[in-house]
């Protein structure tokens, strides 16, 4: 009896009782509408390619995983290039999808490498032991603990990754995560760069 007053107390002091068909008709709402965006994110497929064929690359080589330097210009081939860190979830979440890409390119005599740049603080040895301990492998591993790259690129948030074509003259940037290993983002992904 306490609550029923209690509630229509608060339905003549909010106007909630003014909402057709009151509370019912909210919650069916609330929840009609995170299912359907929630099922409206989780359908895509399609990368959200963002052109910017005018990026300049930084110059300055970094370290890689096996003690050589990894530079972008001196790199032959098409290449995805991920900015990534191992506080980052969503950039922890797609690593392995980046590494089997990689090796579906490779199997598939596609000359598109991935380059992993990891802009931890903790530097290289720290985002080599994550890699190695999500036994991430076939991608170049390229490390920028004071993240020059990312901030000379313009990187707004993790992660941040580049399509780049063989000439230089295609550029794509994808912001946030992508199933890169999705067959469908795979021939987007070549589609983008060799077209």
């Amino acid at each position: 009896m306490i609550y029923r007053q209690n509630f229509t107390f608060y339905q003549k002091k909010t106007g909630f009782a003014s909402f057709p068909g009151g509370l019912a008709w909210l919650v069916v709402s609330v929840i009609g509408l995170c299912l359907a965006c929630h099922s409206s994110a989780f359908a895509q497929t399609a990368l959200p390619l963002k052109p910017a064929h005018e990026t300049v690359f930084p110059t300055e080589t970094l370290a890689t995983k096996d003690g050589t330097n990894f530079s972008i210009a001196d790199h032959d081939g098409a290449l995805i290039v991920n900015f990534w860190a191992s506080w980052c979830a969503p950039c922890v979440h797609e690593l392995p999808d980046l590494a089997e890409a990689s090796r579906a390119f490779k199997a598939a005599d596609i000359a598109i490498s991935v380059a992993l740049i990891s802009v931890d603080r903790k530097g290289h040895d720290h985002a080599q032991n994550f890699l190695d301990e999500l036994g991430i492998a076939d991608v170049i591993s390229a490390y920028n603990p004071e993240s020059t790259w990312a901030r000379a690129l313009g990187v707004r948030g993790l992660p941040s990754t580049y399509l780049i074509s063989a000439d230089r003259d295609k550029i794509f940037l994808i912001q946030g995560p992508a199933a890169w290993a999705d067959e469908a983002v795979m021939a987007e992904i070549v589609d983008a760069i060799y077209d």
